[in-house]
């Protein structure tokens, strides 16, 4: 009550929003990891989908492992000062906040691929699942998106931060495209 009125709400401002795609990728991430494990078993084909888990396991434990840079990031950029963010540092920080969510949009659209190489195999029982993971995958390339935008727009290197949109728009293109498709599944 009266201390979040005065300032003094307890806890620090970060994880950010970079921090909330990646972990909302990262549930993507495990939901179609669980798809493909039960699709596995009920195929029978385990041992030959095991490069596959491995891939899954191994985007979620990065996107995890994002999640805890963005936070680490956007603590350091919130102690410069007005006057400091003209200097390098702040800019190569500020291309450093713009790279991790930048990554998670990558690996949210490449979980994307991983649900759609799923779509035909899936049973109507985890149909709703697919194409959840679909959803959080999407939503989380769109919230990353909006991370690396909110830094693109304090990047003096104007030319990289053209670049960066428009490989972002490419992909937000090719994730809507992969999320449409996995719905259509229900």
């Amino acid at each position: 009550g009266a201390g979040f009125r005065r300032g003094r709400f307890p806890f620090r401002p970060s994880p950010g929003g970079g921090a909330a795609a990646a972990v909302t990728a990262a549930v993507g991430m495990s939901l179609v990891e669980m798809v493909a494990r039960f699709n596995a078993k009920r195929l029978g084909d385990a041992a030959k989908s095991k490069p596959v888990f491995s891939r899954l396991q191994e985007l979620r434990s990065k996107l995890l492992e994002l999640a805890s840079h963005d936070a680490e990031v956007f603590a350091k950029l919130s102690k410069f000062s007005q006057k400091e963010r003209a200097g390098e540092t702040y800019q190569k920080g500020v291309k450093e906040a713009a790279g991790g969510p930048f990554w998670v949009g990558e690996l949210a659209v490449e979980g994307l691929v991983w649900g759609l190489a799923e779509k035909d195999r899936v049973s109507r029982w985890l149909a709703s699942d697919l194409s959840e993971a679909a959803l959080l995958l999407e939503t989380s390339f769109l919230s990353a998106r909006l991370n690396v935008e909110i830094n693109l727009q304090g990047m003096e290197d104007k030319q990289y931060a053209s670049d960066m949109k428009s490989w972002l728009d490419k992909l937000e293109k090719k994730a809507a495209s992969h999320k449409n498709q996995l719905r259509i599944i229900l």
